[in-house]
């Protein structure tokens, strides 16, 4: 379905007018003492209403071409393994994320991770909470910090929008999907940290391997799990 209006829609509205006023003029030949009430009301009446309609299709149209928008730059993002340079709306979202790594001696481990969160332009009224994130790790040296509520709130907006206001500060970042549970997320980490595994390891064991290399990792860092 189109959801813009159409020609026939703004035809028919066209139309439809000019009969009222034909009408209009038609009662009113017939007996000028009268002036015709009823035709100029349905009218006026008619031409809101359809002014109203088409008003609102417009309205969803741009809604809907927006959202579509929005979910085709998330679809670039996460769906890409190694990231240069991606530009979106002419702006730059992630540059040489390749090219960033960071000496070990025998190895050299990315600075990222993952893929960076995508970055969206829609961030409205929650200015505070990012104040309230950063005063709260600044005070409090707090390591660990959850971000609750209901879905559709903004939860993984509010992380992204924190990722790319602080990521100079981190030496390595992450961001992980715990659909399928934390440990599996962490194990999704084991070739960006060059971590091998045993053949006969359990998850456990294979978490565990993860965990030992986060822990040699040069601080701070940054891992965002985002369910």
């Amino acid at each position: 379905m189109n959801d813009k209006p159409t020609w026939y829609e703004y035809s028919t509205a066209y139309i439809l007018y000019v009969l009222y006023v034909v009408w209009a003029v038609y009662e009113y030949q017939n007996d000028p003492t009268k002036i015709p009430f009823e035709p100029i009301i349905t009218a006026v009446a008619t031409v809101f209403v359809i002014w109203g309609y088409l008003r609102w299709k417009e309205s969803k149209a741009t809604e809907i071409s927006t959202t579509t928008h929005i979910e085709q730059n998330a679809d670039k993002i996460y769906n890409i393994e190694t990231i240069k340079e991606a530009k979106f709306d002419n702006r730059t979202i992630a540059n040489n994320v390749e090219t960033q790594y960071i000496n070990y001696g025998d190895k050299e481990i990315p600075r990222f991770l993952t893929a960076p969160p995508f970055d969206s332009d829609y961030f409205i009224g929650r200015e505070k909470d990012l104040e309230t994130i950063e005063t709260d790790y600044q005070s409090n040296n707090r390591l660990l910090f959850l971000v609750n509520g209901d879905g559709g709130m903004g939860k993984t907006t509010l992380a992204s929008k924190y990722w790319y206001a602080h990521q100079e500060r981190y030496k390595h970042l992450a961001w992980v999907f715990v659909d399928r549970g934390i440990g599996a997320a962490l194990v999704s980490l084991a070739t960006a940290l060059q971590v091998d595994f045993d053949q006969n390891d359990t998850e456990k064991q294979q978490i565990s391997r993860i965990t030992e290399g986060v822990n040699n990792l040069k601080m701070p860092c940054l891992l965002v799990f985002d369910n």
